[in-house]
């Protein structure tokens, strides 16, 4: 890969996280989700899903989604502690709303199996899916806002961020990163 493509290729990388971002905003916006999201599983429901959490129907560690008719569900392990489940949650969701179509494209939806949504093991689309979360669960807006509050000179309390969001402090890091506010 030259550089010619290599700067294409993250410009467009950065063009899609502007408009996983807007989509992000505008999902907030029509459900009315309040910042910081406390319980996720809530969310889930008001986007017309829900988790579900079984330590003897499914494996330790496997999280996947699946399209139930109209509807879905998020299978995640009981294992996990609050903020990775939350994260994990959020990522499902991603996939939902950016590969499966749920509510945004609606002959992408139609087209889905019912069943467990099978991902292609396509690195892109996690990294996508990774940014809706971050994008959920810390909107840009209010992302800077709390950079603002947390902020003295060049130094940054990252761990009241993720407090405030009920994130990790990587996850929180790795948000000022992709919003180019941390190096």
């Amino acid at each position: 890969m030259n550089n010619a493509q290599l700067m294409r290729e993250l410009k467009e990388s950065e063009e899609i996280k502007q408009v996983i971002n807007h989509l992000t905003q505008d999902i907030i916006d029509l459900y009315h989700i309040q910042i910081p999201i406390q319980d996720i599983d809530e969310a889930v429901k008001m986007f017309g899903g829900r988790v579900e959490e079984d330590r003897e129907k499914y494996c330790k560690y496997c999280d996947f989604i699946s399209k139930e008719r109209d509807s879905f569900a998020i299978y995640i392990s009981p294992y996990y502690k609050s903020e990775r489940r939350k994260m994990i949650i959020a990522q499902q969701l991603g996939h939902l709303f950016l590969h499966m179509g749920y509510q945004t494209n609606h002959d992408l939806w139609n087209h889905q199996k019912e069943g467990r949504f099978q991902e292609k093991n396509d690195p892109e689309q996690a990294r996508q899916a990774n940014s809706f979360a971050f994008a959920l669960l810390m909107p840009e807006k209010e992302y800077r806002k709390m950079i603002d509050l947390n902020s003295e000179g060049l130094l940054v309390q990252t761990k009241n961020i993720a407090e405030y969001f009920g994130v990790s402090l990587a996850a929180a890091a790795q948000r000022g990163r992709e919003l180019n506010i941390l190096t």
